[in-house]
């Protein structure tokens, strides 16, 4: 360099570089050609003030060019990327070393950030670009010392892989980038809410990462969309850089296009939960409450909500198919239209028939309740799962949360519609299949149900075969388990059931219970002992032939068949019990036809002694089905309270197979009937 103030300009860019690379940050590099830089360098000298000791456009000073290429597009971002400062960031340079900084120091900062910056070589060996002074010998002899622009790269920015460190962070950038603009704040809100209320399998581990990376999105919703930011958050929160493309990711992003709450978390828990993971209480977030709430204030549906046991005062005679002569004083309208004869008709004599007459429910209904004085259920083992309860509202005047026009519903014992199957389903299990046979037990033990098959196959959790599709308490733990195995092709043969206890964890609750079914047959079988450890009891034997059950057989003796009797909700069984009233379920009541239809047997003596759930979703009129999360949340936080003033006893549902035996008095005699459902 030939002037004479040149030196002030190098010195001043070289300590640039040193403060810019030994504060602790990142350095960066801003996307440039190699020569494009010297280029803009060259063209920034104003007319006539080339300094150059060669012709302007021709010169070839290696070392500044060394420099330039290598550290003249370096450059050092602030905390949120705002600011952006270059190696030509001086002040107080004379002319026109003043003009060039400015020139490049503003064409640095029109280029957008490439990567970070990393200089190939040894590690932990700094490298220089450039020099400081060069010199040489003129053609007079005598000795001059020419300036440079020179900087050196500290040791940390230097590595034998600096291509690939790049790239790997040119990576996460980019996922960053796609997870800032992607993923919306209403989705981060949602899984937040979803932690909150325990409603995410292992969600709290990901809490702290998903608050940081909603303050990242706050703070990029005022950038503007400036990559500057991005940059500099993969340095000052590069834990939440790759947040996207992990499981928790993977949430976010299905929430944020719009794939349902249940589907996105249901998808979640299949790639971070145990096999057949089920959780605790439906996934519903403040909004979905709000939203909820603004609807049934709207359809001034609150005091709707309050449920209580149903009284035989709240029903009317209308909606009855028969009643007792005891009850008819408390059945709201009277009973003067009631098809019941007068009590005061002789029924001192009567016929008794000896053998049963077996009946559809239909013909039941029709031609056998009409005429009845008392009727009394034969209740048997079987029946455990069938036992319900009438719910109704607290205020009689509130509207109809339900499909039909009154506001009465009905809850099955373990607060599902249809015993075990429902809770298979529930877990995720097959319940339409060619036959399946279910386990239930109520404790934290894991038992574990087996199959051996008459090609001699031992189907079992180590060899589930696509037949056992539900396996519970070997990962999470809860107080109802079930399992289930569902077979959709039978081969001819016998096939033997038996359940062990893989782990004892606790000496309550004991026994279990077996639910077997084929073609619309459901039996129920229990063992009220406890499982050993390790032990295995053998249950069933199913046989076979020409691909349908011939029969079912109980391999233990103290696998209850209807020979112990049970005694639940103050009856028992093996025992005639009056049916105090006959009805169908509400959705029936009035000529209406919503739904599958129930018929309800109420018995004398029989109450739930705990408390009902009044609200179901699959009850719910159209307009709030839209809301059925908050409902079900609702329905378990509004249940009815125990009462000694209720209508309970079994009920029938029309979408599967029973049987139940009667005794019915008429005004000629008394004869029984064996009804299929």
């Amino acid at each position: 360099m030939t002037t004479e103030n040149f030196h002030l300009f190098s010195k001043a860019i070289a300590e640039s570089f040193e403060k810019m690379s030994s504060q602790g940050r990142e350095l960066y590099e801003v996307a440039l050609d190699k020569n494009e830089l010297w280029e803009e360098y060259l063209k920034a000298f104003p007319a006539g003030t080339n300094p150059l000791f060669r012709v302007r456009t021709e010169h070839d000073c290696s070392c500044c060019r060394q420099f330039i290429r290598n550290l003249g597009g370096v450059v050092r971002l602030s905390a949120t990327g705002r600011k952006v400062s270059t190696v030509w960031d001086v002040k107080s340079l004379p002319e026109p070393y003043a003009t060039v900084s400015k020139v490049l120091s503003d064409y640095v900062k029109t280029k957008p950030i490439r990567s970070i910056y990393r200089c190939d070589g040894v590690r932990s060996r700094p490298v220089t670009f450039g020099a400081e002074n060069t010199h040489e010998l003129l053609e007079d002899g005598s000795m001059h010392t020419w300036n440079h622009f020179h900087g050196t790269v500290p040791a940390r920015f230097v590595s034998p892989r600096a291509a690939s460190i790049q790239a790997g962070v040119n990576s996460k950038f980019s996922v960053l980038k796609r997870g800032l603009n992607e993923i919306t704040d209403e989705s981060v809100e949602t899984v937040l809410e979803l932690i909150r209320g325990n409603n995410l399998y292992r969600g709290e581990e990901h809490k702290q990462k998903l608050l940081a990376f909603r303050d990242l999105k706050l703070d990029y919703a005022t950038q503007n969309g400036n990559d500057n930011y991005i940059w500099a958050c993969l340095v000052i929160n590069g834990a939440v850089a790759t947040i996207r493309n992990e499981v928790i990711g993977t949430l976010l992003v299905d929430l944020s296009k719009g794939v349902g709450l249940e589907r996105a978390v249901a998808s979640f828990e299949t790639k971070v939960a145990p096999q057949n993971y089920k959780r605790t209480s439906a996934l519903i977030t403040p909004k979905m409450v709000e939203r909820a709430l603004s609807t049934i204030r709207e359809l001034e549906l609150e005091s709707a909500t309050e449920r209580r046991y149903a009284r035989l005062s709240d029903v009317s005679v209308n909606n009855v198919l028969f009643v007792d002569n005891e009850a008819r004083q408390e059945m709201k309208d009277g009973l003067e239209g009631l098809l019941l004869e007068e009590a005061s008709k002789s029924t001192s004599r009567r016929k008794r028939t000896g053998s049963s007459q077996e009946v559809t429910a239909d013909y039941f209904l029709e031609n056998v309740v009409p005429g009845a004085k008392k009727v009394n259920l034969l209740l048997e083992n079987k029946h455990a799962p069938n036992f319900a309860s009438l719910t109704a509202p607290v205020d009689q005047a509130s509207g109809s949360l339900f499909q039909w026009d009154n506001n009465f519903a009905w809850s099955y014992e373990g607060e599902v519609t249809d015993s075990i199957k429902e809770k298979v389903k529930r877990a995720g299990g097959n319940i339409n299949a060619l036959m399946r046979v279910s386990l239930s037990w109520y404790n934290k033990d894991d038992l574990d149900i087996h199959c051996v098959t008459p090609s001699g196959q031992h189907i079992y959790y180590g060899a589930k075969a696509g037949v056992l599709d539900v396996d519970m308490n070997a990962g999470r733990i809860v107080r109802d388990p079930v399992e289930n195995m569902a077979f959709n092709y039978l081969e001819d043969g016998e096939y033997r059931f038996s359940v062990q206890n893989y782990a004892k964890r606790e000496s309550i609750d004991l026994g279990f219970e077996l639910e077997y079914e084929h073609r619309g047959e459901v039996k129920n079988f229990r063992y009220s002992k406890g499982v050993v450890n390790r032990s295995k009891i053998s249950c069933l034997s199913v046989s076979v032939k020409d691909g349908v059950v011939q029969k079912v057989k109980v391999l233990n003796k103290d696998i209850d068949s209807c020979s112990n009797p049970i005694s639940k909700w103050g009856v028992s069984s093996q025992e005639e019990i009056p049916v105090q009233t006959i009805m169908l379920s509400p959705n029936h009541w009035d000529g209406q036809k919503r739904g599958n239809r129930h018929l309800f047997f109420m018995l004398q003596g029989c109450k739930n002694p705990g408390p009902t759930r009044g609200i179901y979703n699959e009850f719910l009129r159209s307009d709030l089905t839209k809301h059925r999360k908050v409902f079900e949340v609702l329905g378990s936080k509004t249940k009815c309270p125990p009462s000694t003033e209720q209508l309970s006893g079994v009920g029938f549902s029309s979408t599967r197979k029973d049987s139940a035996t009667f005794t019915v008095e008429n005004s000629s005699g008394i004869r029984k009937y064996t009804v299929k459902f």
